[in-house]
């Protein structure tokens, strides 16, 4: 599984950005014969921040991605603890496990 790395948070509200970086780690797992990847993002994001749906949107963009050229591949993603917003991270949790496989 590769590390999903490389990517800025403040970016990821731009299509034309997560596309590249997307297309870039796909090729990287092919080329390395890798059948996944895994998201940590551990930084803070307010609710009502847009960074919030472009993660979400990262992520799901990146698992459609890698199920068209690596079929059987697979997408996870960390988060915290607790969906309360610990640590500052209001992320779109239910969005994230629609989007990933775990």
């Amino acid at each position: 599984v590769l590390s999903a790395s490389g990517w800025s948070i403040d970016n990821v509200t731009d299509a034309d950005y997560r596309a590249a970086w997307i297309q870039a780690h796909v090729q990287k797992a092919l080329d390395e014969f890798l059948d996944g990847t895994n998201f940590d993002f551990e930084g803070p994001l307010s609710p009502g921040d847009p960074r919030v749906s472009g993660y979400t949107d990262l992520v799901r963009e990146t698992k459609e991605a890698f199920s068209k050229a690596i079929p059987g591949s697979q997408v996870t993603v960390d988060v915290a603890w607790s969906p309360d917003g610990i640590d500052g991270r209001f992320f779109d949790f239910v969005g994230l496990a629609q989007a990933s496989d775990f």
